[in-house]
């Protein structure tokens, strides 16, 4: 079944203390759900009289076992007192409880670095192609859709889309519902931030028909010419660091100066340019991160660590052993790892087994770049 997280209750044995038996008691509440989840119970508070004063209740309240539920609204599902000490007279009471506290146990894909598109950077509104335009909007949502589906599909990363914010946001309120399980309220406070955030930039994009008029015939010359150049900033979220910038620049098909000269590049061959580039930048991006690398080895087959389009069949690989990492003294960062040559190829799918066309041996573990080798796909 796919781990999608969700929520279970589990017990915390908490001691409260507080002036009143009621405030004691939801002293240890706090720290019970507080333990668990990271917030506190929200909205209850002591009175003056000693007791709680719960929203939507009047006059004193007081916290029992059946109770609870709905004065926490469902962040506590019961509690059992383990111990109690304590009077009106003397003010002070002590109580240890178990409580049974509803948690959200986020998905194991929560634990993968956790990624975010911005927004394209462009500095036009729109963009001429030829005898057409193309809407910065539509470049923008061609290249941050592109970079989640490559990211996505490497599962290499948690991958944060805010294209959905406001219907996630939506969603989430239904849980305040009064109809809603009670116990749907872990869920809240759950939202992840990014560690990366990737930041495209349109440095230009255009395809434009220039026109000479003939002086004595009148007839016009049409030429067409034009380049698209694109860079992908990668930044560090927490610290700020830019970590990795990659330029991208394709020119266009170029019609020389005719009075029949027509346009050779359309919205859909822009399109399909944008696609290309962004996906040389996202095979880059998660090469550099996650080199393809040789996880097991039996006799002559091995299994890969990347696939889907990161390896292509066909290609031919190096592959190297890996031995000590070399550490610069100066800065005292990683400068990578010893790396000895011997002879691998790729596959198609992730985690699949390709042939080992050498017979050299190599030690574990190894990675592969692209070059020139006897390992072949196939």
């Amino acid at each position: 079944m796919p781990d999608f997280g969700g929520v279970r209750v589990v017990e915390v044995v908490a001691e409260g203390v507080g002036p009143t038996r009621n405030a004691a008691i939801l002293d240890a509440l706090n720290l019970a759900v507080q333990q668990t989840n990271g917030t506190p119970v929200v909205g209850i508070s002591v009175n003056s009289t000693g007791n709680l004063a719960v929203p939507g209740y009047d006059g004193d309240y007081g916290l029992t076992s059946s109770t609870v539920v709905s004065a926490t609204h469902g962040a506590v599902q019961g509690f059992e007192i383990l111990s109690e000490r304590g009077s009106a007279k003397a003010g002070a009471w002590r109580l240890k409880l178990k409580i049974k506290v509803n948690k959200y146990s986020a998905s194991a894909a929560t634990k993968l670095p956790k990624i975010a598109i911005a927004s394209p950077r462009t500095h036009e509104t729109t963009y001429v192609i030829g005898n057409e335009t193309l809407s910065a909007d539509e470049v923008s949502q061609s290249i941050g859709a592109a970079i989640n589906e490559s990211l996505s599909q490497s599962n290499r990363f948690f991958v944060i889309n805010r294209a959905f914010d406001s219907d996630i946001a939506e969603e989430l309120s239904q849980i305040n519902n009064p109809s809603a399980n009670s116990g749907e309220l872990a869920k809240l406070g759950q939202r992840l931030t990014a560690d990366i955030l990737v930041l495209p930039e349109i440095n230009r994009l255009s395809y434009k028909k220039s026109t000479r008029i003939l002086r004595y015939s009148g007839r016009a010359l049409n030429a067409y010419s034009g380049d698209m150049e694109i860079t992908f900033n990668v930044i560090n979220v927490p610290t700020g660091q830019l970590i990795m910038t990659e330029h991208f620049k394709v020119t266009f098909p170029n019609t020389p100066p005719s009075v029949y000269g027509k346009q050779q590049v359309g919205l859909e061959n822009v399109k399909a340019s944008l696609a290309t580039l962004t996906s040389q930048f996202t095979q880059k991006f998660i090469l550099k991160n996650f080199p393809v690398s040789v996880i097991k080895m039996n006799g002559t087959s091995v299994v890969l660590s990347q696939g889907q389009d990161i390896l292509q069949i066909g290609s031919t690989y190096n592959a190297v052993s890996l031995g000590e990492d070399i550490t610069d003294p100066q800065t005292g960062q990683s400068l990578g790892r010893e790396k000895h040559r011997s002879e691998p190829s790729s596959s198609p799918k992730p985690l699949k087994r390709c042939r080992w066309d050498s017979s050299e041996e190599t030690t574990m573990p190894a990675s592969l770049s692209p070059a020139s080798s006897n390992w072949q796909t196939g």
